[in-house]
């Protein structure tokens, strides 16, 4: 998973306390693993890439004016319907978008969109 764009994984037996550290440690760039679990002999080399340190424009990344638009609003947790209603789109045309921008950043969820606007660091300003 580490390879697909995970920054980390947190056993479900985690305290509290364990749990916020370890997000605490992916929000700060690092990779997070249980003590005493090393990488999975399956992993290849390719280090994942931590989150950006500095935002990128979603023009950098390939996305246009509107598909950035409907990005944000899913990273804002809505769903097509509501993208559609707050954009005067149908919603059809909405997940039209949502497939252009999940080809753009190489994902093939939402939650996997999330995760690459995270790493990427796009920054929504411009997109509004």
């Amino acid at each position: 998973m580490l390879n697909l764009g995970a920054s980390g994984f947190i056993p479900k037996a985690f305290s509290g306390e364990a749990l916020l550290s370890a997000v605490r440690a992916v929000l700060a760039g690092n990779i997070f693993r249980p003590s005493g679990q090393s990488a999975a002999p399956t992993l290849d080399a390719e280090t994942p890439i931590p989150p950006a340190k500095n935002g990128v424009r979603p023009d950098e990344v390939g996305l246009t004016e509107r598909q950035a638009q409907v990005l944000a609003l899913m990273v804002r947790g809505l769903t097509n319907r509501d993208i559609a209603d707050q954009l005067g789109l149908s919603e059809g045309t909405v997940k039209i978008h949502a497939t252009a921008v999940f080809k753009t950043l190489g994902v093939s969820s939402r939650t996997q969109a999330l995760v690459a606007v995270a790493r990427y660091g796009i920054d929504f300003e411009s997109a509004f």
